[in-house]
Formats: structure tokens, C-alpha cells, sequence
């Protein structure tokens, strides 16, 4: 999806084409950053289709057609969603192959045409950033399983803004980091700011206890995969 030019990860021109229009925003230290426009947040620039908009894609998701055996994963940016989807998918399709060499690759809710997700075989394993009330309304109905995803939020923002800065426009932000965690405080920035989205979640989680939550936590699994692989682990 993505090629280097230098230490700068540029859109392909594919993905340029099938990108959504998107708004522009200055923040109040004068940098220029971009977004998709959903309503009730600011959507990552995603090729959702030219021919769409965030706000139309965000209903879909929110009323997609959920399935019974679908697993859905849930996610602030730069958690852990890449590594996670391919553990779980290994776990589901029983395969030790990675999603570029098996048919039933990431769906990504996202950055996904709806028409393309509601085309593929299940078991889906289907993710997501968007906030908790934002969520597909058929998976707390039909109480599918879902795995929410947490990490140390200073290293989330720091993850997110290493990935900003490395990133040609549109996903490009040219701030400093204290600028951006000024900006993601004040104003939220892709998917809200952090910690309305953590509360956000943990009051959704409370309120439907009948569905089958999982939490899993980024550091826990760094800890698990280094005791696994033979590697020293700092406490």
C-alpha cells in the first residue's frame, strides 16, 4: 500500500485515487494536518472510495450486518492491531501464514468499501479504531466476541507521532511531539484524544456485561513473546 521515498512513507497513487475528500486543519502552533471528516471524530485518510465520504462510511459500520462467528478487534492507533490480527487470524483459520500469504487478510472496518467486507468468507476477523459508541450496533446484540487492545498510553502517542512524522501528506503532521499531545489533549486527533476514548471504552464494557469482552494489553504480550523467544525481559 505504501512505498519509501528516502525515511518518508508516501501514499501509492492508488490509494490517493481512492481516498475520500478530506478536511485541512491548522492547529493554534500554526501546523497543517489532515483528516476525514466522520461527525462525532477525525478519521485516519483511508481509501474508502472517492465516491464516499467518512461521515456516509461511519454509519455503515455502525450498521453493517454483523455475523455470529465474526470476532472483532478494537483498537486505538498504534496498540498492537497488526500484531494482534495475525495471532487471532492463526488461532481461527489454523494456519501458521501470515495475512499477505492466506485469503482472509485483515478487514479493516476503516479503510474498507462496505461492499467489499460484506463479500467475505467467515469467519471474518474484523477491526476497528473507531470509539466505543461508534462500533458496529449488531456486535453488542449479538454478543460476538471482541478483544479490545491496550498499551501504555505515552508510548501510543509516541508510536502514533513517530508514524505522523515518518508519513508523507496526507497523514503527515509537522509539529513537535509536545505539540501534537497539546493538540491530541485539546482538540483529540484521529478517533478523539486518548483518554475520553479509554474511558469511553471501559463505561461501554461495564454497561453490557453479558458480552464477551477481552482485554488484552500490549506490554503483556511483549512480556509473554520475550519469555518465549528466549529473550531477556526488563521488569
Amino acid at each position: 500500500m505504501s512505498k519509501e521515498n528516502g525515511d518518508v512513507t508516501t501514499y501509492t497513487e492508488s490509494i490517493q485515487k481512492s481516498l475520500p475528500q478530506l478536511s485541512t486543519m491548522i492547529d493554534r502552533f500554526g501546523n497543517k494536518f489532515h483528516f476525514g471528516n466522520a461527525g462525532g471524530y477525525w478519521h485516519l485518510p483511508l481509501p474508502i472510495g472517492s465516491d464516499t465520504d467518512c461521515r456516509t462510511h461511519l454509519r455503515n459500520i455502525r450498521n453493517m450486518e454483523i455475523r455470529p462467528d465474526d470476532v472483532l478487534i478494537c483498537s486505538y492507533p498504534r496498540t498492537g492491531l497488526h500484531w494482534h490480527q495475525e495471532i487471532v487470524a492463526m488461532l481461527m483459520y489454523k494456519t501458521e501464514k501470515l495475512s499477505a500469504e492466506r485469503e482472509n487478510s485483515m478487514h479493516f472496518l476503516d479503510g474498507r468499501p462496505m461492499h467489499i467486507l460484506d463479500s467475505m468468507k467467515s469467519p471474518r476477523l474484523i477491526e476497528t479504531h473507531v470509539p466505543f459508541r461508534y462500533i458496529p450496533k449488531q456486535a453488542l446484540e449479538k454478543k460476538i466476541k471482541i478483544i479490545r487492545l491496550d498499551r501504555n498510553p505515552k508510548d501510543t502517542l509516541v508510536s502514533l507521532y513517530t508514524l505522523l512524522q515518518k508519513t508523507a501528506e496526507p497523514l503527515h503532521y509537522p509539529g513537535t511531539f509536545e505539540q501534537f499531545v497539546i493538540l491530541n489533549l485539546e482538540a483529540g486527533y484521529f478517533y478523539g484524544d486518548l483518554f475520553t476514548y479509554l474511558m469511553e471504552w471501559q463505561d461501554g464494557i461495564d454497561a453490557n456485561p453479558d458480552v464477551p469482552f477481552y482485554t488484552s494489553v500490549y506490554e503483556d504480550m511483549k512480556l509473554v513473546s520475550g519469555l518465549f523467544s528466549n529473550e531477556s525481559v526488563v521488569s
